[in-house]
């Protein structure tokens, strides 16, 4: 009786990671095409459905902090083509704040300060973004 259920409860594991992995290599696959479609040429209705898909892609996978991370730090770079500095802080900050063992969190911080100097011309909170990402980062320039 414990053998049968120890060989349903490791059939079942594998089943749920398998299936989870083919969710990821699907959102995977539409992000992939729709920043080829915009490479191509971009469309209001395609560049809305990227910033869906990173945005989707965190939202269903936040454990995966690398990939969630980068999504979320091209969703602000994707933001701010389309010229909305908002969205791109919203994109930065969930990056910084829920995914920060992602390899990519000092570019995140770096640009986050651009934002708010650049964009949004608050120059305060640019250097206050680029000093904590300096003592977090010493790298950052």
């Amino acid at each position: 009786m414990a053998r049968s259920f120890f060989i349903f409860l490791t059939t079942l594991v594998a089943f749920l990671m398998l299936s989870s992995c083919s969710d990821r290599q699907k959102r995977d696959r539409l992000i992939t095409r729709l920043e080829a479609a915009i490479d191509e040429q971009p469309r209001q209705q395609d560049i809305d459905s990227l910033l869906g898909a990173y945005e989707g892609y965190a939202l269903e996978f936040p454990a995966d902090h690398e990939q969630a991370g980068r999504y979320l730090y091209r969703a602000a770079g994707l933001a701010l083509q389309v010229q909305r500095p908002a969205l791109a802080l919203e994109h930065l900050e969930s990056a910084i704040r829920d995914h920060y063992a992602c390899s990519n969190t000092p570019q995140a911080i770096a640009l986050l300060g651009t934002v708010y100097a650049d964009e949004l011309r608050n120059a305060t909170i640019a250097a206050t973004v680029f000093q904590a990402g300096k003592q977090a980062f010493p790298a950052i320039e």
